[in-house]
């Protein structure tokens, strides 16, 4: 019940990182010492067995469970790195998903930005205009406030131009009158 001692050496020796150390050289070609196995019951039989060929079966045993054990723990790691490489996919899906919102966002920011700054432009624009407009008004006020008072001035100077006139007339037609009726009263005499 035994296995061919290089195998389960190599075995050992990747798994375990167990080290054998090798006899000189004189020591191999002498002949092969048997040991004493120890018994896992004091009535079991013996037998002899050529002891640098096989391993225990209980190191065997040993040497297979811890390989399943890492074989199981092997596929674990597996299972956990698909498990956490398809999170890492979905985890980068949903940064380039956010990658894009942010560019589009930022699109629309300079967007938004550049409207308003054309809205501040026109705005600083109607502002000036409306400056002018209402300094323009202003002048123009002046320069009907100052036609009004040459108006009324004028007008002034016409209404007793005219009062004078109309007092000269009066006195000429009332001297007319006067003329005319001493005239008139004039032949009778």
């Amino acid at each position: 019940m035994g296995c061919n001692k290089a195998v389960v050496e190599d075995l050992l020796t990747d798994l375990l990182g167990v080290v054998t150390v090798q006899s000189s050289p004189s020591e191999s070609q002498s002949k092969p010492k048997s040991k004493r196995v120890k018994m896992a019951k004091a009535k079991a039989p013996v037998t002899q067995m050529d002891i640098e060929d096989t391993l225990p079966i209980s190191k065997l045993a040993k040497v297979i469970q811890r390989t399943h054990s890492f074989a199981t723990k092997a596929e674990a790691f597996k299972k956990e790195l698909v498990c956490k490489t398809k999170e890492a996919v979905g985890f980068l899906a949903s940064l380039n998903n956010a990658e894009v919102k942010m560019m589009i966002l930022l699109d629309q920011a300079k967007a938004t930005k550049q409207a308003q700054d054309q809205v501040e432009e026109k705005t600083q624009a109607a502002e000036a205009v409306a400056y002018v407009l209402r300094t323009k008004a202003k002048e123009s006020e002046a320069k009907i406030a100052k036609a009004e008072a040459e108006l009324r001035e004028a007008l002034a100077t016409k209404a007793s131009e005219i009062k004078a006139a109309n007092k000269k007339a009066y006195a000429e037609g009332q001297a007319n009158v006067r003329d005319a009726y001493n005239e008139q009263a004039k032949p009778g005499l």
